[in-house]
């Protein structure tokens, strides 16, 4: 991962070379813009220790970062004020701070000479330079101009904590993650550490003294419990309280006429197509020499499944009784050559009466 380091007095490009000579710490918009471009759009991370400089240089630092396609991390390692903190600002960027580091934002500054023409139009242009610096803190944080103008007028300062609680960064580098230890308890009634039992219990020197202990500990957590009782007897008065307030048939009908009109003709229309439904279920397993069972179905309310059942039995026991008639017939003629014909205790289908019906007729005509 490349790291760009954006430490010293932000400056203009044509004067890195004086500061270079001297070898004091600066930083110019082609330092940054020269590494954004032959990273070619690698992860990238940029360490800010700066205490600002020139306004429209920092604008250039701001954007080539913004433009910047991959993914961009800013640590801010000491300072990030003035220009160097709304560079630390870039909207693609996640911004981390130091537990020791600070941001300082205020009001920009310049020097003017001249007539008071001259002193209006600067200050003009510092006003100018105010909103549109304002808006890199706005579009980070959330926040709206009059809070983030409000903290540039007062040259606001702020630590990591600060800045995170305003949405100016991302997070704190070096937070631990680990959760909070909790306590358990060993007694939730008494409300107390396993470490302050432990230690009192400690103190005792004899088994006398350690049953004492307890049992005051105990005695301590059933006092407590039977203080909390009412609790428990108020929830329960409350879900009294919400028993009685369900409504029931008739109070609907007397508070909510028209809702309760429209649920009984609801119900009666369903159960009128319902009941059609049904009749012309049972009509359709209509067959010759089985027209009381449909109509005995009708009456009674009986299911279209339960009057095909009773047509199946019918029709089995009749089938039964052809085949002893049929048996009896071969007898009576003397059919010698009629093979017997089992006849089971239970069917259970229409197909088993069928069944009996043809091996009965096939015993009468030889088998042909």
């Amino acid at each position: 991962m490349k790291i760009i380091n954006i430490k010293g007095r932000i400056i203009g490009n044509g004067s890195k070379w004086i500061y270079d000579w001297l070898d004091i710490p600066a930083t110019c918009p082609k330092d940054v813009s020269s590494v954004l471009q032959d990273v070619n759009n690698e992860d990238i991370e940029i360490h800010i220790n700066s205490g600002g400089g020139s306004v429209y240089d920092g604008y250039e630092i701001y954007n080539a970062i913004a433009e910047y396609k991959g993914n961009v991390t800013i640590k801010i390692v000491g300072l990030a004020a003035s220009a160097a903190s709304f560079i630390s600002q870039a909207p693609n960027a996640k911004c981390y701070m130091s537990p020791l580091a600070e941001m300082m934002i205020h009001n920009s500054s310049t020097y003017a000479e001249g007539q008071h023409q001259i002193m209006d139009s600067t200050s003009q242009m510092l006003q100018v330079t105010d909103a549109t610096i304002a808006k890199a803190y706005t579009l980070k944080s959330g926040k709206s101009d009059k809070e983030i103008r409000a903290l540039m007028e007062a040259e606001t300062w702020l630590t990591s904590e600060q800045a995170k609680e305003l949405g100016l960064i991302d997070g704190i580098l070096f937070e631990s993650k680990t959760e909070p230890k909790q306590s358990y308890k060993l007694y939730n009634a008494l409300n107390l550490d396993d470490d302050i039992i432990l230690s009192d219990l400690e103190k005792c020197k004899t088994i006398d003294e350690l049953k004492n202990r307890l049992t005051e500990n105990l005695d301590k957590m059933f006092k407590n419990a039977s203080q909390n009782q009412p609790t428990v007897i108020n929830a329960v008065v409350e879900n009294k309280k919400q028993e009685e307030n369900k409504m029931n048939l008739e109070q609907l009908k007397s508070d909510h006429a028209d809702l309760y009109n429209q649920i009984v003709q609801d119900v009666t229309a369903e159960a009128v197509t319902n009941e059609r439904a049904r009749i012309k279920s049972i009509n359709d397993l209509a067959m010759p020499g089985l027209e009381n069972l449909i109509n005995e179905g009708i009456e009674k309310g009986d299911s279209a499944e339960k009057v095909a059942m009773n047509i199946i039995k019918a029709q089995k026991e009749k089938g039964l009784q052809h085949i002893q008639d049929a048996k009896q017939d071969a007898i009576n003629a003397n059919l010698n050559n009629v093979s017997s014909v089992a006849v089971p205790e239970k069917t259970d289908t229409k197909q088993d009466a069928l069944n009996l019906l043809v091996s009965a007729a096939e015993s009468i005509t030889g088998g042909r």
